[in-house]
C-alpha cells in the first residue's frame, strides 16, 4: 500500500515480450533445479495418420481450422505437427484455402494456431492476390503412405497439369517438406507458375521479412521478380515486438532451382516457382514450411536463417545441438520472458553470442547451436544475471536451469532487451537499459521513435515498473518550441498536434557515471526553432542529464538551455507523454482526469505542478514532477499530455528545468491517480500512510479490523492529522467514521484502529483518506473479499490465449479480481476446453474468493454464436450449423438440445454483431437467454445496432409468453484489461459454481458497468414471477446507486405477453431525470395498477462506468445498468413477501445504501419492541439466535422470517450488541420529495417540514422554507417544482405541485404527502402509468424526459455516503439486515 518496495526472491516478473531461436521445449528436469545435466534426445520417428480427434491446439484470430467429427490427415515430430485439409473453405472459414492444402502447423514449443490458411495456386502469371479463384491448386485423394501423406490434384483453368504432393517429415527437423511434382499430360505447352500462398491470421502479427529487402507491413501488391534476395526463406511474424507466438516461414534449396518471384505483402506470403512444361514433361517443385517461435524484436527471422543455411549447405545442422533448462527465482519458482544469452567461452569467437532464447510461462527455454564451450547468462529487469558454463563438444542435448536473485542496486546493459514489458517496447541491442530495484527504462543511442523520428536520441524509449508491462508509446523529454501549445488550429498544426514541434536533436551521448548506486547519462545537442527545414542550424545549445539512483521510483532528469542566436528569445519548455495499452487516461492534480478529446486540448494549471498518464488496465502510472515550477501549465487530452513552462532568455543566457520522471506499481489502490497523489505527498512533505485489512477469511456478520499508519519522515512534528475510512455498501462502520491525530513528530509514524461490520457477502473496496491542516491529501484502498449471502458479481463472456484472446487465463483472473473485483470469470474460448485445467487452478489459488469456469462460445461459420455454461470439460457442443451432420441438415435447436441434454444453460451471443449476427434469433426455443449487451459497443449506442437490437428482439421473444427468457451482459474481453466490462450481478447465500449455474437458468441478475441495482416488486425479484390474486395496486421498490459516480437517469419499462413477438411494444411507465443534481444512490417506491402478463424492467445510467467505458458508440463511457424483468402472473394464493419496513421502539434504524439497516439500540433487546410491515396476507417469525459461525467476533442475530400465503418465505438476519442514543454531527444528504395537489387558481399548502436523511444513515424531520409559489404558477392544470431552503445545508427540498381543474381528480390540498405510499396523486390513466405512446424504443430512451408514477416515495442522496453512527462512546450496539431469499422453483 504504501511506497515502500516490497521485493522477494520468490516474485516472478508477470508480462512480456522476449528473444530469440527457441525450437524445442525440453522437460525440465525441476522448477527448482539448479544443477546441469547431459542429456540425449529421445527419437521420435515422424508419423502420419487421419484422424478426426481434436488437435489440442491453442487458436488465434481466424485460425480454428479442426471441425469437429471431420477427418484430417495429419504429419508429427517431436518439433511441430500439422494439419491437412481435405476440403476447401473460404477465407477465414474452417479448411485450406484449397484442398489437399495444409490447414494447421504448429510448433510444439508454442502449440499456438495462428493460420487463416494456405493454398496452392497454377497461374499463367505471377500477382499478389490472395482470391486466386479457378487458378487453385486443389489437391485430392489424399491418403497416408507410411509416415507421409500424398494426394493429387490439379487446376480448374489448367486440367491438363496434374500434380501429386508428397508431404513429410524428418526426425530431427522442425522443416515440413512438400515435394510437388507436376506433368503436363496436354496437348500442347504449358507457359505458367505454381505458388505456395501463406495467411497467417495472429491479429497484428502480419509483417513479412524478405533477406536483402527488409520487412513489409503494409499491403503493397507486388511481386518480387528480380532475385532481390540474398537468402533462400522469407518470414511473417511481427517487426519490432516479440510475443512468443507462432511465426513461419518459407524455405527453399536455390542450389535445386530458384524462386521467380516472392510475395511479401504483409498480411500474406508465399513464393512462386516457374512451372512452364512441354508436353509430357515433368518436373517437381520442393518447398518447406517452417512454422516456430521467434526470435527476439531485432531478428525474429533467425530460427529461419539457421535452417535456410542448412538447406544451402553453409552449416551442418548435425553439428549443432539443442540446451535446454528452466529460469527460476531463489525460491524456485519459474519467471518467464527472461533472456537467456549463449556466448563463446573458448577461441577465436569467445564473447561473441552462439544464440538466444527467452523462456515461457514455465520459465522453461531451448535453443540450438554448435557443440562448443559455452557460457550461458540469464538476464531480467529486476534480477540479479545469473551464468553457467558448460562443454556440449561431445553431446546431443544439455540441460541447464539457473536461478536469479532479486536485484539490488543500480545496472546499465546495452545488450539486454526490454521484451519482457511488453508489445509496446521499442529498444535495440544498441540502446541503453538502465534499472534499479524499482524501474527500468531504455534509452535510445541506436534506435529511433518512428513518431519522435530524429529527435529520439538521448530519449527515453520504454520504461516501467519491474514486474509491470511498458504501456508508454512515446515520451518526448526535453520538447523546447517557440510555438506555444495551442487549442485552435495554427499554421494548419491542428491543436492535438502540438506535441509535434521536433525543434530539439541530441547528437552526443556519453555515460557520465555508472555505480551500483547511481548512473548518470549525459547527452547535449541543438535547437532550432525550424530544425526539420534546417537541420544544421542552431539558436540554443541543450544539456539533458538522466541520473537513476538506487532505491527511488523515478529518475532525475535536468534539462539546460542555452540561448546562442545573439539575441532575446522565448521558448516554451517541457516534456509530452502519450501512454497507450487499453484505455488511455491523462490526469493532473485540481483538474482531475482529463476527458478532453485530441483536437480539443485543455491548457490549465495544475494545484501542484506534476501530471501523469495511465493505462486503465494497468496497475501502473507515469508522472512528471517538476522543482520550483510555478509557472508550470498542463497541456493536451485524455490520449496525450505535456507539461510546459514559458522561457524568456537574453543572448547567452541559461535556463535550467529538473523534474522527476516517475513510474509505479499501483497495486493496492482504488485508482491509478490515487497512487500518484500519494507518492507526491510523501515525496515533498514525507509524509507516508499504509492501511492493514485483516487478512484472514472474512464472512457477513464479522467485525474485522482495519488500521492506518501514518508516518512522517521530515523533520518536522506533523499536527491534526485527519484520517478517514470510507467503505462499499457491503460494509458498515462500528463508531467513528474519521479519527485525529493530534501530532506525529519528526521520524515517528501513528496508528489508529477502526473496526468494520460485513454487512453481506461480495467484495468491495475499502478507502482511506490521511489530510492534514496544511492541505495535504494522501488517498488509498485495498479490497476485501466477504463470504456469506450477498451480490457478487462475473463476467461469462471471456477469451483467453486458447483462441483470439491475448491474455492468459491467470491474467484474466488477475484483472477481473484484482482491478474489477469481480468474483466469477467464465472463459468462454471458441469451440474450445483446453482452457479448463487452467481455470481450475485459478480457482484454486484464490481459495474460494473467486471462481474460474470453463464454458465455449460456440463458434459457427456464418450462422452466428451462442455461449455454452455448464458443460463440463469433455463436451463441445455442434457448431456445424446448417451443415451435414451425421447425415443429417443440423441446426441451431439442434445445438439447442444438445446442450440442454448435457445439463447446460444456452444464451444467444451478441445476436446483431456485425458479420456475426445469429441466423435464426426467432425460431429458435428451449434457451435460457440472450446476449443483450455485448462489450465491443455500448448498450444505448444505437448506430451499430448492435445491443439495442438485442433489448428489443429480447422484449419481443418474451412478449411471446411460451417462456421467461433473461438478458445477459457479457465483456466479450479479448484482453485481460476488457474483463468485466460489462459484468452482471446477483445474489446468492454464497459464491458457489452451483448458484452460478443456479442464477444463469433463472435471471435472477442484473447487468452493469458500474452502476447497481436492487428491484423487487412486492417482494418478488429479478427473475421471478409476482403472483396476484386479482388486477390491482402492487409495490415496485427501486433502488438505484452507484458509489463512484453521479446517476443520470432511472427508468421503468413495462412490456406485456400477447403471444406474438410481433404485437405490443415496450413503455416507460416510470423515468427519473436526475441529470445534473449530484445523486449517487435513488430510491423509490411505486403504487401501480398490474394485471397478469405483464412484466418490468429497469434500466439505470451513470455518469461514468466503473469497470470500463461499456463498449463503443454512443454513450461510450458513461454507466449503465439494466435488471431483467419481475413477471405479473395469478393465482388463488400470493407469493409477496416483501418486507415494506422495520421499526424498533427503543433505537434508530438506519438504512445504508444498498439496502442493508442498521438500528441502535439504547438498552437490551426485546423481541417485543421489533415490528416489521410486511405484505398483505403474509406472516412474521422470529428467532433469536445467540452466535453465527464465522472466525472473527461477531453479534447476537435475530432471523425474521416471512411466510407469503402460497408458502413462499424470505429471511432477514439481524445482528444484535448493547448501546446507548446520543445526538451525532452527522451531515445531511438527501431530503425526500414530497407530492402536494391543489386546483387551478389555488396556492398549495405546502408542509412545513420535510424528511431529512443523514449521512449515518438516520431520518427526522426538519423545517422547511420553501420559494414563492405565484398565483400564475397555478393558474391552469398540469404540474411543477418548487424548491426549499433547509437550514445547515445545501441540499435543497422538492415539491412537486399538481394542479387539477376544479371538480377533478384528488382535492387532496393539505400539507401533501412523505410516506411510503404516497398518497392519491394519480393524474394519469386509470392503471396510474404516465403516457409514454411517442417511445418506441424504450430501452434506449435517454431525452431526460422526468416522467413519475403518480404514487411515489422517492429520496434522492446528494453525494455517496459511508453509514456511521457517530462516535465510539454512542454506539455500541448494531442491529443489521439483509435479504436473503428463498426461491421456489
Amino acid at each position: 500500500m504504501n511506497f515502500k518496495l516490497k521485493r522477494t526472491g520468490s516474485k516472478a516478473l508477470i508480462t512480456g515480450l522476449v528473444a530469440l531461436q527457441v525450437l524445442a521445449l525440453a522437460t525440465p528436469t525441476s522448477a527448482a533445479a539448479s544443477t546441469d545435466a547431459l542429456k540425449t534426445s529421445a527419437a521420435f520417428t515422424p508419423v502420419a495418420g487421419v484422424s478426426s480427434d481434436d488437435p489440442g491446439f491453442v487458436y488465434g484470430s481466424k485460425s480454428t481450422d479442426y471441425v469437429s467429427g471431420q477427418d484430417y490427415y495429419y504429419l508429427e515430430n517431436q518439433y511441430v505437427k500439422t494439419l491437412i485439409g481435405p476440403t476447401k473453405a473460404k477465407n477465414d472459414q474452417a479448411g485450406p484455402f484449397t484442398s489437399g492444402a495444409i490447414m494447421d502447423a504448429v510448433s510444439k514449443d508454442t502449440n499456438r494456431e495462428n493460420l487463416d490458411w494456405t493454398q496452392f495456386v497454377l497461374s499463367p502469371t505471377m500477382n499478389a492476390s490472395w482470391n486466386t479463384g479457378n487458378n487453385g491448386f486443389d489437391i485430392s485423394d489424399l491418403k497416408v503412405n507410411g509416415n507421409t501423406v500424398v494426394g493429387t490434384g490439379a487446376s480448374p483453368n489448367a486440367p491438363g497439369i496434374t500434380g501429386e504432393v508428397t508431404y513429410s517429415l524428418e526426425e530431427d527437423s522442425p522443416l515440413i517438406k512438400m515435394e510437388i511434382k507436376l506433368t503436363n499430360t496436354s496437348g500442347s505447352k504449358y507457359n505458367g507458375y505454381f505458388e505456395y500462398l501463406v495467411d497467417p491470421d495472429e491479429s497484428n502479427e502480419d509483417d513479412t521479412y524478405v533477406p536483402g529487402v527488409g520487412w513489409t507491413k503494409s499491403q503493397t501488391n507486388t511481386v518480387l521478380t528480380n532475385h532481390e534476395w540474398d537468402e533462400n526463406y522469407i518470414f511473417e511474424g511481427t517487426a519490432g515486438a516479440y510475443t512468443g507466438n507462432t511465426a513461419h516461414a518459407i524455405l527453399w534449396d536455390e542450389r535445386v532451382e530458384a524462386p521467380s518471384g516472392l510475395v511479401n505483402d504483409g498480411y500474406i506470403f508465399g513464393v512462386w516457382f516457374d512451372a512452364s512444361l512441354e508436353v509430357g514433361e515433368s518436373k517437381t517443385i520442393t518447398l518447406y514450411h517452417l512454422p516456430h517461435k521467434p526470435g527476439d524484436s531485432s531478428k525474429p527471422y533467425d530460427e529461419a536463417a539457421l535452417w535456410a543455411a542448412d538447406l544451402r549447405g553453409e552449416i551442418d545442422i548435425n553439428t549443432y545441438g539443442v540446451i535446454t533448462g528452466t529460469i527460476t527465482d531463489i525460491d524456485g519458482t519459474p519467471i518467464k520472458n527472461v533472456d537467456v544469452t549463449c556466448q563463446y567461452a573458448t577461441g577465436d569467437n569467445a564473447g561473441t553470442s552462439a544464440g538466444t532464447a527467452v523462456t515461457d510461462e514455465n520459465g522453461n527455454y531451448s535453443m540450438r547451436v554448435e557443440k562448443n564451450v559455452y557460457t550461458l547468462t540469464a538476464s531480467i529487469p529486476g534480477y540479479a544475471q545469473g551464468s553457467k558454463s558448460i562443454d556440449m563438444r561431445e553431446v546431443e542435448d544439455y540441460t541447464v536451469d539457473i536461478e536469479l536473485d532479486s536485484m539490488s542496486g543500480t545496472r546499465i546493459l546495452d545488450s539486454t532487451s526490454m521484451q519482457s514489458f511488453g508489445g509496446l517496447v521499442e529498444c535495440k541491442p544498441g540502446d541503453y537499459t538502465i534499472e534499479n530495484e524499482n524501474l527500468t527504462m531504455s534509452v535510445a543511442k541506436e534506435s529511433q521513435d518512428g513518431q519522435l523520428k530524429a529527435s529520439s536520441a538521448g530519449r527515453i524509449l520504454d520504461i516501467a515498473a519491474n514486474g509491470r508491462t511498458d504501456a508508454m508509446d512515446w515520451l518526448f523529454t526535453s520538447w523546447i518550441s517557440d510555438v506555444k501549445p495551442h487549442k485552435d488550429v495554427l499554421d494548419n498544426v491542428n491543436p492535438g498536434d502540438s506535441w509535434m514541434e521536433l525543434d530539439t536533436r541530441f547528437d552526443d551521448f556519453e555515460v557520465v557515471s555508472q555505480s551500483s548506486s547511481r548512473i548518470v547519462l549525459k547527452t547535449t545537442g541543438v535547437y532550432h526553432h525550424d530544425l526539420a527545414n534546417t537541420p544544421d542550424g542552431q539558436e540554443a545549445v541543450i544539456e539533458q542529464i538522466i541520473t537513476l539512483e538506487s532505491g527511488k521510483q523515478y529518475a532525475e532528469i535536468e534539462t539546460t538551455i542555452k540561448n546562442t542566436s545573439g539575441q532575446e528569445m522565448t521558448v516554451y519548455a517541457g516534456d509530452a507523454m502519450d501512454v497507450d495499452k487499453n484505455t488511455q487516461n491523462s490526469y493532473a492534480p485540481g483538474i482531475g482526469n482529463v476527458t478532453a478529446t485530441y483536437n480539443s486540448p485543455i491548457d490549465e494549471k495544475p494545484s501542484q505542478p506534476w501530471f501523469a498518464q495511465y493505462a486503465s488496465a494497468e496497475p501502473e502510472i507515469y508522472a512528471f514532477m517538476y522543482d520550483n515550477a510555478e509557472e508550470m501549465r498542463v497541456f493536451g487530452s485524455n490520449q496525450w499530455m505535456m507539461g510546459y513552462i514559458p522561457v524568456t532568455l537574453a543572448a547567452d543566457e541559461s535556463y535550467t528545468y529538473s523534474r522527476q520522471l516517475v513510474v509505479l506499481d499501483t497495486e493496492g489502490y482504488g485508482d491509478q491517480a490515487e497512487a500518484m497523489n500519494a507518492f507526491y505527498n510523501t515525496y515533498m512533505y514525507g509524509l507516508e500512510a499504509n492501511m492493514d485489512v485483516y487478512d484472514g477469511a472474512v464472512a457477513k456478520g464479522d467485525v474485522f479490523p482495519v488500521s492506518v499508519t501514518v508516518e512522517n519522515s521530515s523533520t518536522e512534528a506533523v499536527k491534526d492529522v485527519n484520517v478517514s475510512l470510507t467503505l462499499p455498501y457491503q460494509m458498515f462502520n462500528i463508531g467513528e467514521k474519521a479519527k485525529t491525530i493530534s501530532e506525529i513528530p519528526a521520524g515517528e509514524s501513528k496508528t489508529v484502529e477502526f473496526s468494520v461490520l460485513a454487512l453481506e457477502g461480495g467484495r468491495g473496496q475499502i478507502k482511506a483518506s490521511v489530510e492534514t491542516e496544511d492541505g495535504i491529501s494522501i488517498n488509498f484502498s485495498e479490497a476485501l473479499s466477504i463470504s456469506g449471502e450477498g451480490y457478487y458479481a462475473g463476467d461469462n463472456h471471456t477469451h483467453s490465449v486458447h483462441s483470439d484472446g491475448q491474455g492468459t487465463i491467470h491474467e484474466n483472473v488477475d484483472s477481473a479480481y484484482e482491478d474489477k473485483l469481480l468474483n466469477w470469470l467464465y472463459s468462454t474460448d471458441h469451440n474450445k476446453i483446453s482452457q479448463y485445467d487452467d481455470t481450475v487452478a485459478e480457482t484454486s489459488r484464490l481459495e474460494g474468493n473467486f471462481i474460474s469456469i470453463t464454458g465455449t462460445e460456440i463458434t459457427s461459420s456464418n450462422k452466428g454464436h451462442a455461449l455454452a455454461y455448464g458443460i463440463g470439460n469433455d463436451f463441445i457442443p455442434e457448431y456445424r450449423i446448417n451443415q451435414t451432420v451425421n447425415g443429417e441438415l443440423w441446426t441451431w435447436q439442434d445445438t439447442i438440445d444438445q446442450v440442454n441434454e448435457a445439463g447446460g444453460i444456452f444464451y444467444v451471443a451478441h445476436p446483431n454483431y456485425p458479420g456475426l449476427k445469429f441466423s435464426d434469433p426467432y425460431g429458435i426455443r428451449d434457451y435460457q437467454g440472450i446476449e443483450v449487451w455485448n462489450g465491443f459497443y455500448h448498450a444505448i449506442d444505437p448506430d451499430k445496432n448492435v445491443n439495442t437490437f438485442a433489448f428489443d428482439y429480447w422484449d419481443d421473444v418474451n412478449r411471446r409468453g411460451e417462456q421467461k427468457y433473461f438478458g445477459i451482459a457479457n465483456s466479450d474481453g479479448h484482453n485481460s484489461g476488457k474483463m468485466g466490462d460489462p459484468y452482471i450481478k446477483t445474489e446468492m447465500d454464497n459464491l458457489t459454481y452451483e448458484n452460478i449455474q443456479e442464477i444463469l437458468a433463472n435471471g435472477s441478475y442484473y447487468g452493469s458497468n458500474g452502476p447497481e441495482i436492487r428491484y423487487n416488486i412486492d417482494g418478488a425479484g429479478m427473475g421471478e414471477t409476482l403472483t396476484i390474486k386479482e388486477d390491482g395496486k402492487v409495490d415496485f421498490n427501486i433502488t438505484a446507486f452507484d458509489q463512484n459516480y453521479d446517476l443520470v437517469n432511472v427508468k421503468l419499462i413495462k412490456n406485456e405477453i400477447t403471444g406474438n413477438s410481433d404485437e405490443g411494444q415496450s413503455e416507460v411507465v416510470f423515468n427519473k431525470n436526475l441529470e445534473g443534481k449530484g445523486v449517487k444512490e435513488f430510491k423509490t417506491t411505486l403504487s401501480l395498477d398490474v394485471k397478469a402478463g405483464e412484466f418490468y424492467r429497469v434500466e439505470v445510467i451513470s455518469e461514468q462506468g466503473t469497470t470500463g467505458n461499456g463498449g463503443q458508440g454512443q454513450g461510450q463511457g458513461m454507466g449503465f445498468a439494466f435488471s431483467n424483468p419481475i413477471w405479473i402472473d395469478d393465482g388463488e394464493k400470493s407469493n409477496a413477501t416483501d418486507i415494506k419496513s422495520i421499526n424498533y421502539d427503543g433505537g434508530q434504524v438506519i438504512e445504508t445504501i444498498g439496502g442493508n439497516t442498521v438500528i441502535s439500540l439504547n438498552g437490551d433487546f426485546s423481541a417485543d419492541n421489533l415490528s416489521v410491515d410486511v405484505s398483505e396476507g403474509a406472516t412474521v417469525d422470529t428467532e433469536i439466535i445467540d452466535d453465527l459461525d464465522g472466525q472473527l467476533s461477531t453479534a447476537a442475530a435475530v432471523k425474521i422470517t416471512v411466510t407469503a400465503e402460497d408458502g413462499t418465505k424470505e429471511e432477514e438476519t439481524v445482528f444484535l450488541t448493547q448501546g446507548t442514543e446520543e445526538e451525532t454531527s452527522a451531515e445531511i444528504v438527501s431530503i425526500a420529495g414530497v407530492r402536494v395537489d391543489t386546483q387551478v387558481g389555488k396556492l398549495p399548502e405546502l408542509p412545513d417540514t420535510v424528511e431529512a436523511t443523514f449521512d449515518d444513515g438516520t431520518k427526522k424531520d426538519v423545517a422547511v422554507v420553501w420559494d414563492e409559489v405565484t398565483e400564475k404558477m397555478v393558474a391552469e392544470a398540469g404540474e411543477f417544482t418548487v424548491e426549499g431552503t433547509v437550514e445547515g445545508t445545501s441540499v435543497k427540498a422538492e415539491a412537486t405541485v399538481n394542479v387539477v381543474a376544479a371538480g377533478t381528480g384528488d382535492n387532496n390540498t393539505g400539507g401533501g404527502s412523505q410516506d411510503n405510499t404516497g398518497g392519491n396523486n394519480d393524474s394519469g390513466d386509470n392503471n396510474g402509468n404516465v403516457d409514454n405512446t411517442n417511445d418506441n424504443n424504450a430501452n434506449n430512451d435517454n431525452t431526460g424526459d422526468d416522467l413519475e408514477t403518480p404514487e411515489t416515495s422517492d429520496s434522492l442522496p446528494i453525494v455517496g455516503f459511508t453509514v456511521l453512527l457517530g462516535s465510539a462512546a454512542a454506539i455500541s450496539v448494531l442491529m443489521a439486515y439483509k435479504r436473503i431469499r428463498m426461491k421456489k422453483f
